[in-house]
């Protein structure tokens, strides 16, 4: 098929050229058109493994990125939609009554009102939407443009479940949840996921599709969150919460509780709250919100709770913290990935500042690495400080350090590493360990540790 990708982002720019390596032909189309010329020049916006390689294998041959989708929509069979979507937080996704689609509506008005737009066009939404929402889009275009769904377009949601740093192995391998409206469109879009590879599991409606999506990545946000009560309470009691972990799941098949740590990005820091819309609607007797809201509240509390403990830690040293300055060590919203898109680390780094830390140096390998790794403007000024080193240098003038992410060079340290990374650190010094890797610091002089769910006695 042509095929037109509507965003070439971190998924939509891995899954395009899946396609292409697959045997479509694809136009990639996105509004930042530094992104585009960059393409077009055979430079990667950011870093995911094999994908230089088919950019190179497919670049203006079955991979043409474009400025203008109007050009090439004469020859399109299928559109994939991989636009992000806005990001509710706990408040709006208890006042709005449904979410806004109006970016997606605004495409499908120009796109199927052009005059060279293929008849039975295939439509595929591969982004997070609010429940409803494809179903939304069709009644929107069907109402507002005389068209019929199965006859005129075909319209389809196929969850997209990638994680950065697999996207193209998992593209090719992963099932494919496959919905439409008619037996005709399961037809196209099973012809378009073919040859893209993974078993295809075809759902009854749309909805039930989009209701996969989200169930995933609220099961799996929750299932976080149980962990990180679990070490917040564990503290409390003088109960080390990784212990209990170890210890409730060796050869025990019935548990797999999780390790505690920061739980945020662009898909777990907003999927549960999509998926909350309407929940209070629900006609049962009950005043409390759903599970995975709760899971999304506590996984957010955690930022306010270890900002809380870098406080507590440096007054319990001596430190004033209008007076001290805070390492915070990991920027990205994920071990090892170059994104910093809602990353609890610049949360963490808010709340220090609202708390009234005098300096944080913000440390991260990625960091100005690519797009989504650059630090937003409103953090320049002399209370901030940025890099990409970590050097003994960076601790040589700080008071706390707060470990925000398991990147492997901060896993890695052992006790002889740590030793030497913190020589010129002040002492005493502070350290809230967010992942529990740094657990060797506890025994080196001057050092008063602190982990999730675990502080030295």
């Amino acid at each position: 098929m042509n095929v037109l990708f509507f965003g070439l982002g971190r998924i939509g720019l891995p899954q395009s050229l899946v396609f292409a390596e697959a045997g479509h032909q694809v136009y990639g189309f996105d509004i930042d058109q530094e992104v585009v010329n960059g393409l077009l020049a055979g430079q990667l916006p950011f870093d995911e493994p094999e994908m230089g390689e088919l950019l190179g294998s497919h670049l203006a041959d079955r991979f043409r990125p474009i400025h203008k989708w109007q050009d090439v929509l004469p020859s399109i069979d299928a559109v994939v939609f991989t636009l992000g979507t806005k990001a509710p937080d706990a408040r709006t996704c208890l006042e709005e009554t449904e979410g806004d689609i109006s970016p997606l509506e605004d495409i499908l008005s120009e796109l199927l009102t052009h005059p060279n737009v293929k008849r039975g066009i295939l439509l595929v939404f591969r982004t997070t939407l609010f429940l409803g929402s494809t179903e939304r889009l069709k009644y929107f275009v069907e109402t507002n443009f005389g068209l019929h769904e199965g006859e005129d377009f075909l319209m389809s949601f196929v969850p997209e479940r990638l994680v950065e740093g697999q996207a193209i192995s998992e593209e090719k391998n992963l099932p494919k949840i496959l919905s439409a409206f008619s037996p005709l469109g399961i037809e196209k879009v099973s012809a378009l996921f073919k040859p893209v590879g993974g078993c295809q599991i075809i759902v009854s409606t749309p909805t039930t599709a989009e209701f996969c999506k989200l169930t995933d990545n609220s099961f799996r946000n929750t299932m976080f969150a149980f962990a990180n009560e679990l070490a917040m309470w564990s503290v409390r009691h003088g109960v080390d919460a990784t212990e209990v972990i170890k210890a409730i799941n060796t050869d025990y098949d019935r548990n797999n509780v999780p390790s505690p740590g920061f739980v945020s990005g662009y898909c777990l820091g907003k999927d549960p709250y999509i998926f909350e819309y309407g929940f209070n609607s629900l006609d049962i007797n009950r005043d409390f919100h759903s599970l995975w809201y709760y899971g999304r509240r506590t996984n957010d509390s955690l930022v306010r709770y270890s900002v809380e403990r870098v406080i507590k830690g440096l007054i319990s040293v001596g430190k004033s913290p209008s007076q001290s300055k805070v390492a915070v060590l990991g920027l990205a919203f994920k071990e090892d990935v170059g994104d910093f898109r809602m990353s609890h680390a610049f949360d963490l780094i808010d709340g220090l500042i609202a708390a009234g830390v005098a300096k944080v140096t913000g440390f991260d390998p990625m960091l100005n690495f690519n797009k989504y790794t650059r630090i937003p403007a409103h953090y320049d000024g002399e209370r901030f400080a940025w890099t990409s080193s970590m050097e003994p240098t960076l601790f040589s003038d700080v008071d706390a350090v707060l470990v925000a992410h398991r990147h492997e060079v901060l896993r890695k340290q052992d006790k002889a590493s740590l030793t030497h990374l913190l020589v010129n650190a002040p002492r005493p010094l502070y350290i809230f360990d967010g992942w529990n890797v740094w657990r060797p610091a506890h025994s080196i002089d001057g050092i008063h540790y602190e982990a999730l769910g675990f502080v030295a006695r």
